[in-house]
């Protein structure tokens, strides 16, 4: 049985709740331990990208990576909610939950591109590109929320990557009478 919204967003907010707790330990670390890690996200566009991929979107990817595939099978979240991701009904392979993942986190990582591109400018003498990289964030955002609310309870990135978070048989968390999700 497919996944609603609500669960999908109660799983994701379990998780995010450890993203967060990583980014925190990572910002104590680059404020008190290393903050000349902080001069990486000032020296151009192209380190201030690389910085945030390196430190940020890369291991937060490969969480979801390890954890969607058949190598673990659910993140914390979806396992909390009782939660799988599948591809014709069985375990996501290494490569697909790539390809996920990376559809996924894509207009987050365009979302930082945009933010360092602003940041480098002052806001002043927008170009093409930085209101084209904008809309395509937004656009991006909203597509994909929009998707979330599709009749067939799939997101633009679970259609590309032919998965679907379904609700697992038998878990107890899904056949929870009294669970609202």
């Amino acid at each position: 049985m497919p996944a609603g919204f609500a669960r999908r967003l109660a799983a994701f907010l379990y998780d995010y709740a450890g993203i967060a707790l990583y980014l925190g330990v990572l910002a104590l670390v680059s404020l008190y331990l290393y903050p000349d890690v902080q001069k990486l996200f000032s020296r151009s566009l192209v380190w201030s990208q690389l910085s945030g991929f390196l430190l940020v979107t890369l291991p937060i990817g490969l969480y979801y990576v390890i954890s969607d595939s058949r190598l673990v099978g659910q993140s914390f979240g979806k396992k909390k909610l009782g939660l799988r991701v599948v591809s014709s009904g069985r375990p996501v392979s290494v490569p697909r939950s790539v390809l996920r993942t990376f559809l996924k986190f894509l207009p987050w990582e365009l979302a930082h591109g945009w933010i360092y591109r602003l940041a480098a400018s002052n806001g002043q003498d927008m170009t093409f590109s930085d209101i084209f990289l904008g809309a395509c964030v937004y656009g991006l955002v909203l597509l994909y929320a929009g998707t979330a609310l599709s009749p067939t309870k799939r997101t633009l990135y679970d259609i590309l990557s032919r998965t679907s978070v379904v609700r697992m048989e038998g878990s107890a968390r899904s056949s929870d009478s009294r669970n609202t999700f």
